[in-house]
């Protein structure tokens, strides 16, 4: 009798939750349903969209739209999720959700493309203890005394390409160059050797970065194709089975530099170089669990850091090829800083801060991002609307730093705008995200920009050979792009 009663009670249990869940699913609630959202179109349709290599502009457009404003609801989430999912391109939104202490926790399905790029959870899409001991232990690798250490070997790297690379094969061969391509090889150089003490040779350099992009491109891919999201039907694909065994190799690679590292701190125990690099910093923590753990995490610092880097020193170059005029007032400056400077980086030259500044305003590294669940209700500022506790709400990035009410001529690369920036739009900067989980590297990604950019505009001009295309893939790359490079002759110099 008791079973028949507990039976009774668990199927009321489960048809009264079905019943609230449908409610909700075809009407919504009030409060939600006073955000507006997309008309016409199906969440697949958007995740279509977004996902495309057009992503970004898609987001921007419907962000100026005026059937949805500069925030909305991603359509069909209530019924596939039985919860909403909103996005913003609104700064001050953006800067009030993202700073507040209690908006911390990750939508972890926005991020699910890194867990199954690295074979399993990771720091980057965890919440709670599992992703701030991450950010705790590993803090001093990104200390300002720690990056200045850093700037000798990304200088010395630097150095290097330029001998051994961009003079030989363009310069004096007269060939156009895909920087894109180049500074990656060059960024996975810089975080190999200042992060995991790990000098690639060249095999294995391009090796690494080609399983690196094989794993992201094709786990991204994955969200076009409903059988290809979970792992049920993984192994039917020949692209997936190869990207999880790049991955395994992957993971290899990573325990390699554990090993290592640990050997190193055993035969030099007081070596300061080795105690606050990030391999070491990682291998110490004895918060995780394994080593695979571990791995997995050293793969996202390289999947976070080698091609975003990569493509914001390409970008930068692009506009300054399309921009002649203040590719010479840029030059013009490092000559004076040169001069007066008295020896100090050119890296703090305030032309290359400039110039570095508008290019991450507008080709952000990772132009959609930011995914949050609500800790409170959040009210929005001047709307008649409240986001209600532990809603979903999302970043529109390039939308964001492109929003015409804030900057003036928001589509032109104009460095001059950050010389006397209004604090509108010092507020919406924010290509690494602001608040406890922003970007843990961007100290790293902006020695490695200012520093290129400044060696290179120095002794060299560029000139566009082939303009190239916008083309989103997790980050944003000139897809195609082409320079034409030559060296700056100097009266001392003939």
């Amino acid at each position: 009798m008791l079973a028949i009663i507990l039976s009774w009670l668990l199927k009321a249990a489960l048809t009264v939750q079905f019943a609230r869940y449908l409610r909700y699913a075809i009407f919504g609630d009030e409060v939600m349903n006073k955000i507006p959202t997309i008309p016409g179109m199906s969440f697949f349709q958007f995740v279509a969209n977004v996902t495309s290599p057009k992503g970004p502009e898609f987001l921007r457009e419907i962000v100026q739209s005026r059937q949805t404003g500069d925030t909305f609801r991603i359509p069909g989430t209530r019924w596939l999720f039985g919860n909403e999912a909103v996005v913003t391109g609104d700064p001050t939104i953006v800067r009030s959700f993202l700073e507040n202490a209690k908006n911390q926790l990750k939508g972890s399905r926005a991020y699910v493309l890194f867990d199954l790029a690295a074979g399993g959870v990771t720091f980057f899409s965890s919440s709670g203890h599992r992703g701030t001991h991450v950010r705790k232990s590993t803090a001093p690798a990104f200390s300002s005394s720690n990056i200045q250490r850093m700037t000798a070997t990304i200088d010395r790297i630097i150095s290097d390409w330029i001998k051994t690379r961009l003079e030989p094969l363009y310069v004096q061969a007269n060939e156009p160059i895909d920087f894109d391509g180049e500074m990656m090889m060059v960024t996975a150089d810089v975080i190999s050797q200042v992060g995991f003490e790990h000098p690639f040779t060249p095999d294995e350099k391009e090796a690494f970065v080609h399983k690196l992009r094989k794993v992201i491109e094709v786990n991204l891919a994955r969200r076009k194709n409903p059988f290809k999201r979970g792992e049920f039907f993984a192994f039917l694909f020949a692209d997936l089975r190869a990207a999880k065994k790049a991955s395994a190799e992957l993971i290899d690679m990573g325990k390699a530099m554990l090993q290592k590292s640990r050997e190193r701190r055993k035969e030099d125990p007081t070596n300061p170089n080795h105690k606050n690099s990030l391999v070491h910093l990682i291998a110490s923590d004895s918060e995780y669990e394994s080593d695979d753990e571990r791995a997995r995490d050293i793969l996202v610092f390289f999947f976070a850091g080698f091609d975003t880097t990569a493509h914001s020193i390409a970008w930068t170059l692009l506009e300054l090829a399309r921009n002649p005029q203040e590719q010479t007032k840029l030059r013009d400056a490092l000559q004076r800083w040169s001069r007066d400077s008295d020896g100090e980086d050119a890296r703090n030259c305030p032309q290359v801060k400039h110039v570095t500044k508008e290019s991450l305003r507008l080709h952000p590294p990772a132009p959609i991002g930011g995914y949050r669940i609500l800790g409170e209700d959040m009210k929005l500022p001047h709307k008649d609307m409240t986001i209600p506790k532990g809603k979903m709400l999302g970043v529109a990035i390039y939308a964001l730093m492109r929003n015409e009410s804030v900057f003036e001529n928001p589509d032109s690369y104009a460095p001059s705008r950050w010389e006397n920036p209004s604090e509108a739009s010092m507020k919406a900067f924010m290509p690494f995200l602001v608040g406890r989980r922003n970007c843990i590297g961007q100290a790293l990604a902006n020695a490695e920009l200012t520093g290129v950019v400044a060696k290179l505009c120095a002794n060299y001009e560029f000139e566009i050979a082939k303009d190239g295309i916008s083309h989103f893939a997790v980050t944003l790359q000139p897809l195609g792009s082409q320079l034409h490079v030559k060296r700056i002759i100097r009266n001392n110099d003939k």
